[in-house]
This record gives C-alpha cells, structure tokens and sequence, in this order.
C-alpha cells in the first residue's frame, strides 16, 4: 500500500522527485547555517564606540579626542 502512495504513473517515479528532494534538503541546511545563533557571533563586528574604546585603551588617541569623538557618537 505504501509504495501506491510514492509511486505515481503506474509504478514509475515522477522524473522530479530525486531533484526535488535534493534541492529541500539544501535549502534546509543553507538555512540552519545562515540563520543559527552560532553563526551571527562570528559575523559580528565591533560598533563604533567600540572601535574608538579600542583606541583609546591602545594610546592611539589621547583622552580629549576620545572625549570629542564619544560626543559626536552619542548623537
């Protein structure tokens, strides 16, 4: 009775079905990929208030540029 329900025309497979089974399968798993939360941890770049956090701490600029900066950040 089962193989009534997945064979169609007489016995004979539909020319589409392995095509189509293959193709869900990938769009599954492109979409576990790109939509997982492990996924965006990695993806994630640093804002600009970080950036400038960054070059504060390094020396790169001295407190009252960094002060100037963070101002025009809040914004």
């Amino acid at each position: 009775m089962s193989s009534q329900i997945l064979l169609a025309s007489g016995g004979e497979w539909h020319w589409w079905f392995a095509p189509f089974w293959i193709l869900f399968w990938v769009v599954v798993i492109v979409a576990i990929v790109r939509f997982s939360p492990w996924r965006r941890r990695w993806d994630r770049r640093p804002t600009a208030s970080e950036i400038l956090a960054e070059r504060f701490a390094r020396g790169e600029i001295d407190a009252a540029e960094y002060a100037a900066r963070r101002e025009v950040l809040g914004r």
